[in-house]
Formats: structure tokens, sequence, C-alpha cells
């Protein structure tokens, strides 16, 4: 079977992770709709030489995970090469070499992203493996060795004219191991370099981050490590078309499902604690997260007693996000949904994008400023009074590597936009929901000659109720005092 053949059933994957790509997640993972799975990475020495029961376990695996990515870890060429003729004969549709693994235990001997310092010794390891195999080739690696060792393109056609079907890029090195945040222009600066699938990874927590990836980066599919952790349905997409009330009820049924895979898979001795460990992982995101993770790994009361324990703070968190999201709803405080971003650039037009500058107002998410980038503005604003939006955005901007140039301003955007000394050919704003903000707002961009000409400036609303309200104060200001600016009102709610 060809690789592209097996990425066709889902272009979103579940990463190789060790102590926690095993088989009851991987199931789990599947269920939820992952793409093909691969298992934790397997030492090559343990497995032609040792054949330890750790090693046994972990190359065990269903005929549901058909077909399956096997991934081997080491660095010599004998025992990767006869390791790999093993998986093959166990049964492996796809063999998948870990050469990004950051972690110094693994690195120091010479394994994982430490083989991307040595691009001709490692040419020659790649070459003794597939002439010794048969079925699909792939390699996981990372940006480089450190920043001033990038080298993911070179390596990458390296691994191609090596005969290698598919490459994984990590756009972090092996010096920032997990921190920082994962450039992903490196992935899409492989995938122009090379002809085969390169599948990215590396900050996606979502699937609509995998999309964005997807799109920005031109990858063939994505592979999904921490952000599956605690969360297996992140890839499936149905999910957001239940209520909360189902929603809840299917992941409290998936939780049960993957605690009696643990149960079926795990022996005695390592049970209690992979139940303890993954219950701690569903936790994530409960309130006092920290709190119910302590009690989970200290409770010396019966498994089965922490379980039910586990469960009782799941339905009480449940509550709490239940209240908290009708509150949420009734303050019409949601962060820019797809709609508003498809509703703006529809009146923009993309073609009027290309080198002219954007504002975004009460940026929150920034996903319109970050939209405006990635189709070509030259310089966008972000204006928010929250420090941690404007981080959040940085993060982003820095993830992307745009063209144009991201300035993030701490400002009250009814009194404070003096701060900014730039005229914009575009302004969005998405205003609190009071009488007099939006003509503030307007006679702050006037005041401080924000807006030429030819500006379009824009207000979203969520209700016909607010429309009214905005296009009153317009009709009574008039276009007297707001010049010659373009003002488009629209909603983003479905009686608007």
């Amino acid at each position: 079977m060809k690789f592209n053949d097996l990425l066709e059933k889902n272009i979103i994957r579940l990463a190789p992770m060790a102590g926690v790509s095993n088989a009851p997640f991987r199931t789990i993972c599947l269920d939820n709709g992952s793409g093909f799975v691969t298992t934790e990475e397997i030492d090559s020495i343990s497995l032609v030489y040792n054949k330890s029961d750790r090693t046994k376990l972990i190359t065990a695996f269903s005929e549901y995970e058909n077909p399956i990515a096997m991934q081997l870890l080491g660095c010599d060429s004998e025992s990767l090469t006869e390791s790999s003729k093993i998986l093959q004969d166990l049964g492996a549709s796809i063999i998948d070499i870990n050469m990004g693994c950051p972690v110094p235990k693994i690195t120091k001997k010479g394994k994982g992203a430490a083989l991307m310092k040595d691009i001709v010794g490692t040419a020659k390891l790649i070459n003794s493996i597939r002439n010794a195999t048969k079925i699909p080739l792939t390699v996981k690696i990372r940006s480089g060795w450190d920043e001033n060792n990038i080298n993911a393109v070179e390596f990458s056609k390296m691994l191609e004219s090596e005969g290698v079907d598919g490459i994984t890029v990590h756009p972090r090195s092996r010096s920032q191991r997990y921190e920082g945040n994962s450039k992903w222009s490196i992935i899409k600066q492989v995938v122009e370099s090379v002809e085969i699938p390169v599948t990215g990874n590396g900050d996606v927590k979502s699937y609509d981050d995998a999309k964005r990836m997807i799109e920005f980066t031109k990858c063939k599919s994505v592979m999904i490590g921490r952000g599956a952790i605690g969360n297996p349905w992140v890839f499936n997409n149905s999910l957001e078309k239940l209520s909360y009330e189902e929603k809840d009820l299917y992941k409290k049924k998936t939780i049960i499902n993957h605690l009696q895979q643990i149960k079926n898979y795990f022996p005695k001795k390592n049970l209690d604690m992979q139940i303890k460990k993954n219950l701690s992982y569903y936790a994530k995101g409960f309130y006092n997260s920290r709190e119910i993770r302590q009690k989970i790994f200290r409770s010396s009361d019966s498994i089965e007693n922490v379980i039910e324990l586990f469960f009782k703070l799941f339905d009480r968190n449940v509550e709490k996000i239940s209240l908290k999201k009708f509150q949420y709803k009734k303050k019409n405080l949601r962060p820019t949904s797809s709609k508003v971003i498809g509703a703006v650039f529809s009146i923009l037009g993309h073609e009027n994008l290309q080198g002219k500058n954007f504002l975004d107002l009460y940026a929150g998410t920034g996903a319109l400023g970050l939209r405006a980038l990635e189709l070509g503005v030259s310089n966008c604003y972000f204006v928010d009074i929250n420090n941690k939006f404007l981080q959040k955005i940085k993060n982003q901007v820095e993830k992307y590597d745009f063209e144009g140039e991201a300035r993030m301003i701490k400002a009250n955007c009814e009194n404070q936009l003096g701060k900014i000394s730039e005229k914009f050919d575009f302004i969005f704003a998405d205003p609190p929901y009071s009488d007099n903000s939006i003509d503030k707002i307007v006679s702050q961009i006037i005041d401080n000659k924000l807006s030429g000409q030819d500006t379009k400036l824009i207000f979203e609303h969520s209700s016909r109720q607010n429309i009214a309200k905005s296009i009153k104060i317009f009709n009574m200001q008039g276009q007297k005092e707001y010049g010659d600016t373009s003002i488009s009102i629209f909603s983003s709610n479905k009686e608007g």
C-alpha cells in the first residue's frame, strides 16, 4: 500500500508519544476519527537483542489499529535495519524512524534529534533500512539541532533522495525541546523543497489549528501530540455539532471506554498508576484542576474509589461550566467566530489587502488581524487592554512568520488611541454593547487621524438591537462629522 493512500482516511492523526500513545489511547483516538496511528518509540536494540516485557507490550497492536505505523528509536545501522525487518514481519504498515526526540538521555546516545547533526552518516543509515524493507518508510524530524543549525530543508532533501516515503516536521529545534513557539514557516519551507508528502506537527491544539496549519504550510497532513492528551476528541470535528449536554455525555462515555481499555491492556502491577495518570490528563481544564490531580495521585483508596471520585468531580465541573457558558452567552462575550471572519473579508475583498494597513480594535483572539496578515497586509495593529490577549496574539504571529509587520498596543479603544500614529486602510471593531461606545471609538479614530478618505471602518454586532443602536448613532451624526470614511455594520447573529 502506498503512503499517500494511507493518508486518505483522515489528514489529522495522533502523534507518537512515549508513555502516552499506547494501544488503549491509540484505540480511543481512532474511535474519535484519528487517521492511522503510530506506536510509542521502540528501542531498536531492545527489540533485536533484549526483547523485554515492555518492548513486547509496546509492539502489540490489535487488528482494529491496522493500518499502523511503528516507530523505531536508534542510531546504528545494524540494529535499526534488523528491527525494521522484525516490525515488517510483525505486520507494521509503515516504519517510522524517530529523529526528533529532544530528551537529553536520548540525544546523548546519538539517537533522536542527534541524528540530524550528521546528514552523511544518517543517509547511509536510511539507505540500509530502505534496502531491507518493502513497506512505506517515514521519518519524524525537528527544525534542527539548535538555532544556529536549522537544517530541516537540507535534511529532508537527503531523506527524499534515500527513498523515504514521507516526512513529519516538528518545527522546534532540539535545544528548544517543547518551549517557545514552533515556527510553521519551516514546515512550509520543507513542503516547498520536496515532492514526498510532508506532515506538520507542533502547537496544534484543535481541529481548527490543524486546518490552519494545512492552509498556511500546504502540508499533506497534521499530527497532534500533546494537544490530544486528555483530549482524544480533538480528532472528532463532528463533536462541535452536538449540544453542550451531548458533548459532555460523549466525553464521559469516551473516558469510561478508555479506562476499560487500560484495564484490558496493562499488567496488574502497572494498572493503578496508568489509570491515575490518564484521569489526571482528563482533569485538565477542570476548576481547581491542580488540586484534583493531586487528590487523584495521592489517594490511598482503591482504584475503583478513585475512579468514582473523578466522575463525581467531572459531573460537578460540567455543572459549573454549563452555568459559565450560559452567563458567557448572555453577555455576548465570545471570541471572533469563523462566520464573522468570513463576513468581514467578504466586505473587504481579498484582492484589496495586499500592502494595506489593518487595525484590529478590541483584538481578543486576534483572529481577524491574523487572517489579514495571512492575506498580505503590510502592517497590522492589534489593540486591546488585556496583556494576556496581546501575548497570545504575539505567539501566533511568531508561529506563522508573516511577511507583514504586527504590532501589539495595550490601550483602551475608547480613549487611548492617541498611542497610534498611522493611517489605516481597514479598521475593524467588535466593541462592548453600550449606547455610546461606537461613537467614542469613531471620535477617537477621527481625532487621532487614523482614517483617511478611503478607509473602511467595520463594526460587528451579534444582535438586531445593537445594529439598530449603531445605525441610529450614524444617522444622527451623519456623514458630515465622519468625513469620507466608509462605515459598515453587520451582524454575526442568525437573527441579525
